[in-house]
């Protein structure tokens, strides 16, 4: 019965997963808080809320919330790092997105061997079909081909805008009136 009376929202899963994104577009960025009294990169914020966050929720008797908030962080990073379509890639393989990025650096070496799942846990997801095989992330040379075709000619169409360009400025500046300076006597 006490279930039913539970509020539960997914505004805090929200919040998280903009977090985690907000790490992915600039990590270097920093925040101020109360005039520059409080200053930290965004690249700390997924681990504030993984870890102080939930706990204050769970003083004040928002167990959902805490949950959420997790849970939240751990989507959007899996979204994010293995799914997200980035013209032809899937996800965001840099090191400076990975899970344990989210850490202290003093952390960052438990986080991976010991939070982290191996690859027998990432094959077992794949004899399941919840996971992705590698061969999903190879390119066919087919394929290279082709992108190597499509960078070919969009270099080629930068440079003839450029000439375009360069060439429309000129005549700009020919076909503008000469103007003399006026005379005084």
């Amino acid at each position: 019965m006490e279930l039913i009376k539970i509020r539960i929202n997914g505004l805090a899963s929200v919040i998280a997963g903009f977090t985690v994104a907000s790490k992915q577009i600039s990590p270097d960025h920093h925040i101020r808080l109360f005039g520059g009294t409080i200053i930290f990169r965004i690249n700390t914020l997924p681990v504030v809320f993984m870890t102080i966050v939930p706990p204050i929720l769970v003083l004040f008797g928002r167990n959902s919330s805490a949950v959420l908030l997790d849970f939240g962080i751990l989507v959007s990073w899996i979204y994010l790092r293995f799914y997200k379509r980035n013209g032809d890639t899937r996800g965001d393989r840099s090191e400076a997105f990975s899970f344990t990025s989210f850490f202290p650096e003093f952390l960052q070496y438990s986080v991976k061997f010991k939070i982290i799942p191996s690859n027998s846990d990432y094959n077992t997801l794949e004899d399941l079909e919840l996971g992705r095989s590698a061969e999903d992330y190879t390119i066919d040379d087919d394929e290279i081909e082709a992108l190597a075709e499509s960078e070919r000619r969009k270099n080629l169409a930068i440079r003839d805008i450029n000439e375009h360009l360069s060439s429309s400025a000129e005549d700009d500046i020919t076909d503008a009136p000469q103007s003399t300076p006026n005379e005084t006597n």
